[in-house]
């Protein structure tokens, strides 16, 4: 039975001794970092920031600039043709950038792996590593993308009454109702989420699993073992915050942010460090996949109670029994 100790001391040290893997982790950590732990804050920070606009809503509704709004907006499209290449150019940006991500990622699950496995940094190269993330770019984004669009659609189906609602009658039951049943949607579906294309996308890349294939199969890997994913998110994300915070408290105290060349090293010793975490999360998320597929870890908690509820052995049938007086 592999212990969650095992499985973070070989991820540090296999993180540290190929720092090749830095190079991909780089561009794999422009998708942010966190785990999922991190999507919980942020999809918290989501869920106001919506009440925060359904409040906005509702004053231009009372005053009558939302459907001035609503009905410009036609107007100002033919006003301004501009508009277009624009929203094109920063569409095509978008997905160049996620393009990169995404390549990267199936790069780097795959030099992890192979790495694992007994091979060398010798025996494969980055440009191996990046025609493997080429060829299982469209399954991870065709994963990423369907469960995003099923997320926010379920968000939608479960907000937009309400928010409807409370927009043309300022009934701040409805206000309340929406904050909760945004938060209820989105907190935990974006955690599931973020697990599935995990797990998807290391099916697609080291299995070779067609991205439907792939998302059936993450399912039922993250059904079967949710407990142990929570234990390990948290780990990661604990790991992250703490030594993050450290790192900043012990750059801060060198004094480096004073000036426009400390400023510099600060940034530089950051995004290094980001590099490196983002580069031992992902050989963790590898490392816990194998022994999840081979039924090999066990959860924390499931072992505690294990060990609480195990029978107590019998005494040694030659002792000698307490003398009651």
């Amino acid at each position: 039975m592999t212990l969650y100790r095992d499985l973070i001391a070989k991820a540090l040290t296999t993180s540290w001794r190929h720092k090749f893997l830095w190079i991909l982790a780089f561009f794999v950590a422009l998708g942010g970092l966190g785990g999922e732990y991190g999507v919980l804050f942020r999809s918290s920070d989501f869920v106001n920031n919506q009440a925060t606009t359904l409040n906005f809503l509702r004053a231009d509704y009372v005053d009558g600039s939302l459907f001035v709004a609503l009905q410009n907006i036609p107007e100002r499209l033919q006003a301004n043709p501009e508009i277009w290449p624009a929203l094109l150019v920063g569409l095509l940006v978008f997905l160049g950038i996620l393009w990169v991500i995404l390549v990267a990622q199936g790069g780097l699950l795959w030099s992890i792996d192979k790495l694992q496995r007994g091979s060398t940094p010798q025996k494969f190269s980055l440009g191996q590593a990046k025609t493997i993330g080429i060829k299982a770019f469209p399954g991870i984004f065709m994963v990423s993308v369907l469960l995003k669009i099923l997320m926010y659609l379920l968000l939608i189906l479960a907000t937009v009454p309400l928010g409807i609602a409370f927009i043309r009658t300022g009934d701040y039951s409805y206000f309340t109702w929406y904050t909760i049943s945004a938060f209820v949607v989105m907190v935990p579906i974006s955690i599931i989420v973020s697990f599935l294309v995990k797990y998807a996308a290391i099916a697609i890349v080291l299995r070779g699993k067609k991205w439907n294939e792939a998302l059936r199969y993450g399912w039922r890997l993250f059904i079967s073992n949710w407990l142990v994913s929570m234990e390990v998110a948290f780990l990661l994300f604990a790991i992250n915050l703490v030594t993050t915070l450290v790192l900043i408290y012990a750059l801060n105290l060198l004094g480096l942010s004073s000036n426009p060349a400390g400023a510099l090293i600060f940034a530089t010793v950051l995004t290094l460090w980001g590099t490196y975490i983002a580069t031992f999360q992902y050989t963790t998320w590898v490392l816990l996949y194998q022994h999840l597929e081979e039924g090999t870890v066990k959860s924390k908690v499931s072992r505690m109670v294990e060990l609480w509820h195990a029978p107590v052995p019998p005494a040694p049938s030659g002792a000698q029994k307490p003398i009651v007086k």
